[in-house]
C-alpha cells in the first residue's frame, strides 16, 4: 500500500479533521480521518509501542498523503500515493 519516493516530503500542509474525512474515501483500509491503518495486516510483531502521532499531512511535492506513527519515541512518516486524491487536495487546498 505504501511505496518510497525518496522524496523529503519538506513541503507538506497538515489536513485538518473535516479533510481528514473528506479524503477518506480515495484509500482503502486507510482511516484517514483518525489516522490508522493495520500495519501488519494481522501479522506478529516485537515492536510493540507503535503508536499514532495524530500527524496527517498532505506533501505538495509527490501529492502523497502521510500518516506519521511514532515508534518509540521516533517518528516513522507512510506515504500514501492516489491520484484521484492528489487531484482532490489541489483543488481543496487550492495548490
Amino acid at each position: 500500500m505504501t511505496q518510497d519516493t525518496g522524496c523529503p516530503h519538506e513541503h507538506r500542509v497538515h489536513l485538518g479533521e473535516e479533510t481528514r474525512r473528506e479524503v477518506e474515501p480515495f484509500f482503502d483500509g486507510l482511516e484517514v480521518s483518525t489516522g490508522t491503518v493495520d500495519l501488519f495486516d494481522g501479522a506478529d510483531t516485537a515492536v510493540l509501542d507503535i503508536r499514532n502521532a495524530e500527524a496527517v499531512s498532505w506533501c505538495r511535492d509527490c501529492s502523497h498523503v502521510l500518516i506519521t506513527w511514532l515508534i518509540g519515541d521516533d517518528p516513522l512518516d507512510m506515504p500514501f500515493p492516489n491520484t484521484a486524491a492528489e487531484g482532490f487536495l489541489r483543488v481543496r487546498l487550492q495548490a
